[in-house]
């Protein structure tokens, strides 16, 4: 597990534990950690009630949901991965972006998927042809 993504899980069982758990802001600060300041907790009070933060992030999850070809590669950077490929190759050299497009978007077999595969086989077809 990365830093990040742990920092990612406490921020959610804090919110879930100091936000979520009570109905009204009241509760809420009656039953503010002590080891929390009061203006810092003041800010996460403003920042967790903002409703148009609550808006855009639930607008953002609709446009990824619509993405087409998206990447397998998990939080592994398309850097590491061509580094990986350079490496792999005979004579070390960088692969090309179509090389790059497959690599990162192969399917596991017998996953399910949320989407159909056909649309990225077909890019990755026509790179091929067009690269060589």
């Amino acid at each position: 597990m990365t830093i990040g993504h742990s920092y990612k899980v406490y921020k959610s069982m804090f919110k879930n534990k100091h936000f979520y758990q009570y109905k009204d802001n009241k509760t809420r600060w009656k039953n503010r950690p002590k080891n929390i300041p009061e203006d810092d907790f003041s800010q996460l009070m403003r920042l967790w009630n903002n409703k148009d933060e609550a808006k855009r992030s639930l607008r953002a999850k609709e446009i990824r949901m619509t993405q087409k070809n998206m990447h397998t590669a998990g939080p592994k950077s398309f850097a590491r991965i061509r580094d990986e490929m350079r490496n792999e190759d005979p004579n070390k050299e960088l692969p090309g972006l179509a090389k790059l497009f497959e690599r990162t978007r192969k399917r596991t077999e017998g996953r399910a998927y949320r989407d159909s595969y056909d649309d990225t086989a077909s890019k990755i077809v026509s790179s091929f042809y067009c690269s060589t």
